[in-house]
């Protein structure tokens, strides 16, 4: 029978799928007592949002069994159905044994099984001793039930048909060539820009719902991946762990926890405009190229632009959580890909939920990237927005809507929500492939030629959104933030690791600021990460839980920024002794050397080295502790 090996193959795919369903029923179930008061629809629709997450895994487990049922359909051996059979059965346990195993975790951690909790494996007695004897037998009671199901199920359903199996070369050929693409498309989710990842599962304010619609597997697999090389180690051990928190307190001493206050009101709608990889050789006002950017140049006469702001991170979700939560970036990782890790962060979205500021995040590409949604999410924003929220004969890029379709739709949601608000618009058009809905206007460029042009398009679109926003009721009570998510190259071609090419533009703007700050500039040293501290003190409000957040209008903070690369980090700072002068360095910790610097004969190089090697070092110790 020629379709005997294609319908093997897709009792195969159903059984995981089925058995996944198990594993998130038993979720559910022990977690009862937390979700019972949820509404029955929504802890349904843990199984619909989980569902291409549990198809993703099914391609990496049905991997093998596709190779062996493709060889038995050549070679009609029954021991091959056998191999299949033990290799399933393996996977079957190990996904008890994660399920199973969780469900305490997460009562202890309100976490999924992840890198971290398999680090206190190398201490089993320490965990036997912790864990009580009824988590520990029932523990026993749901790994054997959930084997025992998938035992039976796979027996009943799967093993007896595939021995059923039929020879027919041609359409084994043909199962061979096409199958193998097929699993690659479910491994991946689609053939859209973005992989599939956790955020996918992310679709509740309730988060323990998120959690129940993520798979086991695929999470603790990824967070493996993601820190197999950090498990339980810091690679950037530069010095004693107290002599360099001794030198990071150094760093952010501040005798007088004081702020200059630079707006009218301390309860002021909050925008955040946050520009999709903007260079400050975009803006003629930061010393770029002329006519590149003419409404934001417009904007910075009424607005307050600092001049000295550097991206922190060289990724989109990095920059995210540098403005939302104030944390910089890390070499070769990412805090935002890691759930049971930036849950630990602060976010400023929940410092005005206090305040009852309602919240919206919009962005015209899938939020999946970088696992931003999942992020956005935890933090219970009110409305999140992004690709699959737009009409279907709205015009689209190759990775999403355009700016000015996305910039209409954000000021349609905010003429509808109460104030106060805080809303964010995330840009997408100065993002390759560039396909804006505009012809070139700048001919020179060279390679960066499409971004220029796009960053034209894109400044177009502010300067329109602007003139309608000038027409609102909330306009007059209104904060505009606008700043980069990162830097990008331009045709000045910097090199990567050096301050001239992590220079971003970063202006506060609005009918808020006192009249003695509009159209002024303000030249302190400064990154991404100030902005929730920044941003907090002006409405009054605490921000110790940014640790690593400076108030910038804090006249007596030290003026530095800290960026890292996958290589090592850079060290900016202003030498108040050198004429007011900003030096640099950049240290490339592969390399045990500096590699550039502003200026080569400077005492103060060793000391900027220090601070920088200081800093990643208990940076990193505090994203593995996390």
């Amino acid at each position: 029978m020629p379709l005997s090996v294609l319908k093997s193959f897709i009792r195969q795919v159903l059984f995981w799928y089925a058995f996944f369903q198990i594993n998130r029923l038993v979720f559910l179930i022990y977690h009862l007592p937390e979700i019972s008061k949820l509404p029955f629809f929504s802890i349904l629709a843990s199984f619909l949002f989980g569902a291409r997450l549990d198809l993703s895994t099914v391609g990496y487990i049905i991997a093998l069994p596709f190779l062996l049922l493709l060889i038995q359909s050549l070679m009609n051996h029954r021991v091959i159905a056998y191999i299949s059979k033990g290799y399933t059965l393996l996977m079957v346990l190990v996904f008890s044994i994660i399920t199973a195993v969780e469900q305490g975790l997460y009562d202890e951690w309100k976490t999924k099984m992840n890198y971290k909790a398999l680090t206190y494996l190398e201490h089993p007695s320490e965990v036997v001793k912790t864990a009580s004897w009824g988590i520990t037998i029932l523990t026993l009671v749901l790994v054997g039930i959930q084997f025992m199901l998938g035992y039976y199920l796979y027996q009943k359903f799967v093993f007896q048909k595939t021995l059923e199996s039929k020879r027919n070369y041609l359409f084994s050929a043909l199962f061979g060539l096409v199958m193998p693409f097929i699993i690659f498309l479910g491994i991946r989710g689609d053939m859209g820009p973005v992989p599939i990842n956790q955020s996918i599962c992310y679709y509740s304010k309730t988060n323990i719902l998120n959690d129940a619609a993520v798979n086991s597997g695929w999470n603790l697999i990824h967070s493996i991946v993601h820190n197999y090389k950090y498990l339980d180690n810091n690679p950037y051990k530069l010095m004693p762990p107290k002599e360099a928190e001794a030198i990071v307190d150094s760093i952010y001493a501040i005798p007088k926890d004081t702020t200059v206050s630079v707006l009218t009101t301390t309860r002021p709608n909050l925008v955040f405009i946050l520009l999709e990889g903007w260079s400050a050789d975009l803006v003629k006002a930061l010393g770029g190229y002329d006519s590149l950017t003419p409404n934001f140049d417009k904007l910075t006469k009424d607005g307050l632009l600092f001049t000295n702001m550097f991206s922190c991170g060289d990724r989109s979700e990095q920059g995210m959580a540098s403005i939302l939560s104030g944390f910089p970036a890390q070499p070769n990782t990412s805090i935002l890909k890691q759930i049971n890790k930036f849950e630990h962060l602060p976010c400023i979205k929940n410092d005005l939920a206090k305040l009852n500021y309602h919240s919206l995040y919009i962005f015209g590409g899938q939020l999946e990237y970088g696992n931003i949604k999942a992020y956005l999410t935890f933090n219970s924003f009110d409305k999140i927005i992004d690709f699959n929220d737009f009409g279907s004969t709205i015009p689209k890029g190759g990775l999403g809507y355009h700016d000015e379709y996305v910039f209409k739709k954000f000021l349609e949601e905010q003429n509808r929500m109460p104030t106060p608000f805080f809303t964010s618009i995330f840009t997408l058009s100065t993002h390759a492939p560039y396909d804006y809905p505009m012809k070139n206007i700048f001919p020179w460029g060279g390679r960066e030629k499409d971004y220029i042009n796009s960053a034209f398009y894109a400044d177009r679109c502010l300067g329109n959104y602007f003139e309608e926003a000038r027409k609102q009721p909330w306009w007059a009570n209104t904060l505009f933030v606008i700043v980069a998510d990162h830097s990008h190259n331009s045709p000045r071609d910097w090199d990567f690791k050096t301050p001239p090419y992590k220079h971003i533009p970063f202006m506060l703007y609005g009918n808020v600021l006192k009249p003695e700050y509009k159209g002024k500039k303000v030249s302190r040293v400064s990154s991404q990460v100030d902005i929730p501290a920044t941003i907090l003190a002006q409405f009054g409000m605490e921000h110790k839980e940014y640790k690593w957040s400076k108030n910038l209008f804090n006249p007596i903070a030290p003026e530095f920024a800290y960026y890292p690369f996958p290589e090592g980090f850079a060290w900016v700072q202003r030498d108040t002794a050198m004429e007011n002068r900003i030096d640099w360095i950049v240290y490339d910790y592969l390399g045990k050397r500096r590699t550039h610097w502003s200026q080569p004969e400077s005492k103060n190089n060793d000391i900027y080295e220090r601070k920088g090697k200081a800093y990643l070092q208990v940076l990193f110790q505090r994203y593995l502790d996390y």
